[in-house]
């Protein structure tokens, strides 16, 4: 059970010590960490390949969703500086 855990852990933990300990940047870490993450899938749990595609079309989704939510916030904030409206929420929480 340990094991399995530690197998879990071990695409998160490789790309925490790439992008902190040896100050890789995200494009090239986060490859790494999805390749251990499929070879781990596929050696580890015998996941068939059908599954790890799907995994990893998922994995697209969940970031491209992300990538809308911070999008529409620093657009939403841009417009708010723009038309003053921090200026305002500023003077009426002072």
């Amino acid at each position: 059970m340990l094991f399995q855990v530690l197998l879990a852990l071990f695409p998160i933990l490789l790309i925490i010590v790439l992008m902190t300990g040896f100050r890789w940047s995200a494009r090239n870490a986060m490859p790494l960490g999805w390749l251990s993450a499929v070879l781990i899938g596929w050696l580890g749990w015998e996941m068939n390949l059908q599954w790890i595609a799907a995994s990893t079309l998922a994995g697209f989704i969940n970031a491209f969703d992300i990538l809308l939510i911070v999008f529409g916030a620093i657009l939403l904030l841009q417009m708010l500086r723009k038309s003053g409206g921090i200026a305002g929420i500023s003077h009426s929480l002072a």
